[in-house]
């Protein structure tokens, strides 16, 4: 995009005189077909969860996944969640794999998970670079 001589972008980076490169993002989309050994699959959505300090958790470091099944296909329309490490699983309940669980699909949205421990706990406090964003800007609320 072009630049008036002397003009500086709002919106994206001057990357040779008078040259502009918009800001912007590449969004992928894929259709998928997860038929998995037959028709009767489900999708369930999975976020990891902290548990609560405690005599079941006396460091601080156990958290625990919580699944949901999505009841119709108006209800799956989700966003990721770093602070959960959001998946999701499509499962036939009616097949199971070689450990008696059933067969199932994992949607990955990509490595996003922030640490589950508290910010107590030792393995944080070791490596404390976990909890921060570039710049020092804290990612996580407490």
């Amino acid at each position: 995009m072009a630049l008036m001589p002397g003009e500086k972008p709002v919106y994206g980076t001057e990357i040779a005189p008078q040259l502009n490169a918009p800001y912007h993002q590449h969004i992928f989309n894929a259709r998928l077909d997860m038929s998995m050994d037959g028709q009767n699959n489900s999708v369930y959505e999975v976020n990891t969860k902290r548990v609560p300090r405690g005599e079941q958790n006396p460091h601080g470091n156990a958290f625990i996944t919580e699944h949901a099944r999505f009841e119709s296909e108006e209800d799956a329309g989700r966003n990721c969640n770093m602070a959960t490490s959001r998946y999701w699983r499509i499962v036939n309940e009616s097949e199971t794999n070689r450990m008696n669980e059933p067969v199932a699909y994992r949607l990955l949205p990509g490595e996003n998970a922030l640490p589950f421990a508290h910010d107590d706990a030792a393995v944080i406090q070791r490596a404390g670079f976990l909890t921060q964003a570039p710049l020092g800007h804290s990612l996580r609320g407490g």
